[in-house]
Parts: structure tokens; C-alpha cells; sequence
């Protein structure tokens, strides 16, 4: 973006107000925050506009820790910067500072207590820390005030099947599908909710539709093959793992179900392979290293099984560690 007119190098505001116009519609980004942070460092701007446009620009870069002091910035300027608020505390909660999110956002909403935005980000710090009650409580205001918050609903579902109730989860993602037909997120997590109760077909349809709007999302890929498996649809299963690391080389679960598949068809090297690269990614993954010790045992390496079945009976999930020690106990002797 350049002056049209006058045709002449920018003064005082004009080159704040420039600044700007390269970075608010990504028009020119790098260059822009250069110019931008140049024109507020040289003419220390009162208004809190500035501080917080370039913090936005940062943000959009990835460089949040250049983004929050001018956030904070733009906010002693303006106290009641409701948008700079929440923007800070979006930062603190991708910096793994929930409590200090959800501080924040308790602020804003003191300015604006009518934010569904607000609400909605809340819950959302809540269900990150596990505190299920006020992420319901949270979102459930969220919906109140703005009823056609698709993503407030979404959220909402899953606070309520993270509390055990999947009745008005399903009822919540059907609501977020109702309201934005084409909310992949959504679609994934219904599928998911439907295939675990066993209803595949109508499970299916939503993975579909899900992977119709966002194809190589690697989550949703992954979530669908284990639903093929569970159902015995191995070659399907297979082929959506397949699609997941595609999207995704370092999703060490699709790396874990697919040596699974392999293993399953009889082919050793493959499966081994994958649960190798489960572990490199995750290396304290206990199913990997059970199945890797597993596939170990099986081909007659009892030296290569032991290790890893040793490190699977240490894992935290119950039915991993007793599987391990079982294979254990009739490894022979001296093993």
C-alpha cells in the first residue's frame, strides 16, 4: 500500500495511519510491522489503537511474545480495551498461562458482561484446566447471549461429554451442524460421539462430511480409521491412517494403529517400522512400546521385546501396563 496523494514521503500521523494499512488487511505484513513499529517508537502515540494494531500484527506472524507487552500496552493506555483483553489473554492461554487467561478475561467481562466471545473463551481456559463444571457454567452463557455461536456450541458439547452427559453433547454439536452446516469441527466431533455408542453409518456420514470441508485435517483421518477398525473395516481403516500421516508425518497414534493394521495382515517389517517412528516422535508412548515389545516377542527377539515391555509396564494406563507384565511372565526365564 503507497499514498496516493500527496505524492510526497509521509508525516506524523499519515506515517502511523500507513503503518497500519499494511499490516490490518495483511496487505504487506513484514514490511508493515517494520513501518509500523518505526512510526510509534518515533511519535509515541497516545491512543491505544496503535499499540494494539501492531500487537495484532505481531500476532499474525506467530511472535506472541512480541505481541503481549503491546497488548498490555494498548490496554494501560485504555483499561476498558475489551478486544485488547481479550486478544491478551488468547496470548496467555497460547503462552500455557490458563490462569492468568482466564484473569483476564473475568476482567473483560466486567466491562462487557453481554460477550459471548468473552464467555466462550472462558469456557474454553476452563475445559483446558479440567474445571468441567465452569466450563459448562461458561459456555452455557456464551450460548445465552449469542444463541447462533456455532463454535460456543461445539465447545459447549464437548464440556458436556467431558462431564459424562452425551446426550446434550450430541444435542450441542447437532445445534453447532444446525446453525453452520459446513463446520467441520463439529461434524468430527458428532462422528466421533456416534461411533463410539456404534452407530457407524451415522458416523460415517459426519466423518465424511467433515473431511468433505477440511481434507487433510489428520485428527478427523485418524478418528475415522479407528472407527473402521473398531467396526472390522480394516482396508478402510487403513487407508484414513494412511491420509492422516499424509497430513500429519508426526501423529505418533496413526503411526501406533497403522503398525496395528500391518501387524493384523501379517506384515511384520512394516508394522515395526511404524511403531519405531510411534516412539521416536513420542518416546514415552506405552501402547507403542507394548505392541512394539509384542511384535518383538512374536518374531522370536526376546532381547529387542524386553526393553519395551518393561517400559510399557510402567505406563500410567491400566490396561497397557497389565498387558505388559502378562507378556512378561511367559517370556522365559532369565529374559
Amino acid at each position: 500500500m503507497v499514498l496516493y496523494y500527496p505524492p510526497k514521503a509521509p508525516r506524523g500521523e499519515d506515517e502511523l495511519y500507513l503503518g497500519i494499512a499494511q499490516v490490518s488487511q495483511k496487505s504487506n505484513l513484514d514490511q508493515g510491522v517494520t513501518q509500523l513499529a518505526a512510526a510509534i517508537d518515533k511519535y509515541r502515540p497516545e491512543a491505544a489503537e496503535y499499540y494494539f494494531e501492531l500487537a495484532d500484527a505481531w500476532r499474525k506472524t506467530g511472535q506472541w511474545a512480541k505481541a503481549l507487552p503491546l497488548y498490555e500496552e494498548a490496554i494501560r493506555r485504555r483499561p476498558s480495551f475489551v478486544e485488547a483483553l481479550r486478544r491478551l489473554a488468547l496470548g496467555m492461554r497460547a503462552s500455557a498461562q490458563p490462569a492468568q487467561s482466564a484473569e483476564i478475561l473475568k476482567r473483560a467481562l466486567q466491562v462487557a458482561p453481554d460477550n459471548a466471545d468473552l464467555w466462550h473463551e472462558l469456557g474454553l481456559v476452563y475445559l483446558e484446566q479440567g474445571q468441567r463444571q465452569d466450563a459448562v457454567a461458561a459456555l452455557s452463557k456464551a450460548v445465552d447471549f449469542d444463541a447462533d455461536l456455532p463454535e460456543a456450541h461445539n465447545s459447549l458439547g464437548q464440556a458436556w461429554l467431558e462431564s459424562g452427559d452425551k446426550v446434550r453433547a450430541e444435542s450441542e454439536y447437532r445445534e453447532a451442524i444446525r446453525i453452520q452446516p459446513n463446520y467441520p469441527e463439529a461434524h468430527s466431533n458428532l462422528a466421533n460421539l456416534l461411533s463410539s455408542a456404534g452407530d457407524l453409518p451415522q458416523a460415517r456420514h459426519h466423518f465424511e462430511t467433515a473431511l468433505r470441508f477440511q481434507p487433510n485435517h489428520a485428527g478427523t483421518r485418524y478418528n475415522y480409521g479407528v472407527a473402521l477398525a473398531r467396526a472390522r473395516q480394516f482396508d478402510q481403516a487403513q487407508s484414513q491412517m494412511e491420509g492422516a500421516l499424509r497430513a500429519d508425518p508426526r501423529l505418533a497414534e496413526a503411526h501406533e494403529m497403522l503398525g496395528n493394521l500391518l501387524a493384523r495382515k501379517g506384515q511384520a517389517q512394516g508394522a515395526l517400522e511404524h511403531y519405531r517412528e510411534a516412539l521416536r516422535i513420542r518416546p514415552d508412548y506405552g501402547r507403542a512400546h507394548l505392541n512394539l515389545g509384542a511384535a518383538l516377542a512374536a518374531l522370536g527377539d526376546l532381547a529387542g521385546a524386553t526393553p519395551h515391555l518393561r517400559k510399557a509396564a510402567e505406563s500410567a494406563e491400566p490396561t497397557v501396563r497389565d498387558d505388559a507384565l502378562q507378556l512378561l511372565r511367559q517370556l522365559p526365564a532369565g529374559r
